[in-house]
């Protein structure tokens, strides 16, 4: 093994109005985004939204229409590919069938002209590391799909860049071997300081992996923030609905409250200037079981704003989800509101039953957001 480096902090990413087309096709349309030293970013969104564009004008290997992309304050517009400190590692390994393990991952830095006995150190290292230092000898044909990726994941490593790109590079594996392989590459980066985007559509796959996430829709950052500022206060609409946010209520604003058929709630302080039509969203794990009062639903003049949402509704069915029970209800007038629930709620066959969820959980975006 040859000694370590000195570990390397990852570079700082900035990314600046940055335009992309293919013929009449935007695949991206402003991007504006910045990645700190040594981060852990997921860059999260539906299939064609642009993310692999992205991914691919950072690597060099597309070059942007418009903006500029900076490397630790350094404009990287016109510099090629092979002369820029990052790794990348796509979906499919796309190792070279002819060489063996081993030499899949001194490759780089032979293309480099290091010495192939250096090279081969180091490569063996890598293998190591990732834990296939005993399949060096091996032709990649008779590597797994996770073998495989841990190669291309030591092939990208080997020439210790600072920033790390990864395209959905444990799509094809099964979902153990996929959380196993996150947390390699989480560990990984980590120790070598690397700066990360790992790109992919899977929500909770953004969730596990990431320090923050980047949320990319229709060719434009929706919002850019930690897991728990996305679930728990949203940047936008856009934004909640994917998130699976599932309880949006349409209603309007008015003097600091919300109101829509059969139920008032009052407004966080920073949400007290919207006024007019709104829609309200609500987690359904932050619904919680109350009690039945005379009381209409809602919140009353004199409530205070910890009180916040109060719905009361009639149960259409429960159903046992593992760690929590599903309650799906609806109001006279026809609200549809999901509520996750402990196991070993009871809830009442028939009648009503009461809703609620502190203001602090619910967020408001102006109608015309939607």
């Amino acid at each position: 093994m040859i000694a370590p480096e000195a570990p390397r902090l990852g570079t700082r990413v900035d990314v600046a109005a940055v335009r992309k087309s293919y013929g009449s096709v935007r695949a991206i349309e402003r991007v504006d985004l910045a990645l700190s030293p040594a981060s852990f970013t997921a860059l999260l969104g539906p299939s064609g939204c642009g993310k692999s564009t992205l991914l691919a004008l950072l690597a060099g290997l597309e070059h942007p229409d418009a903006g500029d992309i900076r490397l630790d304050d350094r404009s990287v517009q016109h510099l090629p590919a092979e002369d820029r400190p990052v790794g990348l590692v796509f979906q499919k390994p796309l190792l070279f069938p002819h060489l063996n393990v081993l030499d899949n991952v001194a490759f780089g830095l032979r293309m480099q002209r290091r010495p192939r006995r250096g090279a081969r150190a180091r490569a063996r290292d890598l293998l190591e590391q990732v834990g296939l230092a005993d399949l060096a000898p091996r032709r990649v044909g008779e590597l797994s799909g996770g073998q495989e990726q841990r190669v291309a994941l030591a092939r990208a490593l080997v020439l210790r860049p600072r920033l790390l790109l990864l395209d959905e590079p444990f799509s094809q594996l099964d979902p153990d071997l996929r959380a196993r392989m996150r947390q390699l590459v989480r560990t990984l980066s980590a120790e070598a300081k690397l700066t990360t985007l790992f790109v992919t559509h899977d929500l909770a796959e953004a969730v596990d992996v990431a320090d923050e996430i980047v949320l990319m829709l229709d060719g434009r950052v929706e919002g850019q923030g930690s897991p728990e500022r996305f679930y728990q206060d949203p940047p936008t609409l856009e934004a909640a609905r994917f998130f699976e946010v599932a309880n949006e209520i349409a209603g309007h604003c008015e003097r600091g409250m919300f109101h829509a058929p059969g139920l008032v709630a009052p407004l966080r302080v920073h949400q007290q200037g919207i006024e007019g039509p709104a829609v309200l969203v609500v987690r359904p794990e932050s619904m919680r079981l109350g009690s039945i009062r005379d009381e209409p639903a809602g919140i009353s003049s004199g409530a205070s704003e910890t009180d916040g949402l109060i719905v009361r509704a009639y149960p259409l069915g429960v159903r046992f989800a593992g760690t929590h029970l599903i309650l799906e209800a609806c109001t006279d007038d026809g609200l549809r509101v999901l509520a996750h629930l402990p196991p070993g709620t009871t809830v009442a066959d028939q009648g009503s039953v009461q809703l609620r969820a502190a203001a602090e959980s619910c967020t408001l975006f102006p109608s015309s957001s939607a």
